[in-house]
């Protein structure tokens, strides 16, 4: 729950803004991202980026937000 995983075919795992990375280079819809995740040097603010909205991600769209020990309610 904390980070997004990816598993490619050929069994390597890419989390967290690393998959979103990966992802940009096989999904069209992505192709405008792809630029500003691969800036040399870029993951060094998209990692605490990711993990705050990671943290986050109920409370920003909408839903209920986590307490503190990582329980979340259940979201319909």
């Amino acid at each position: 729950m904390t980070e997004m995983v990816i598993v490619d075919r050929d069994g390597n795992r890419h989390w967290g803004p690393e998959a979103i990375r990966f992802l940009t280079r096989r999904l069209r819809r992505l192709w405008w991202a792809a630029p500003v995740l691969y800036f040399p040097g870029s993951m060094i603010v998209w990692r605490p980026l990711y993990r705050w909205i990671a943290r986050n991600r109920y409370r920003l769209s909408g839903g209920e937000a986590c307490d503190e020990g990582g329980t979340c309610s259940l979201h319909r």
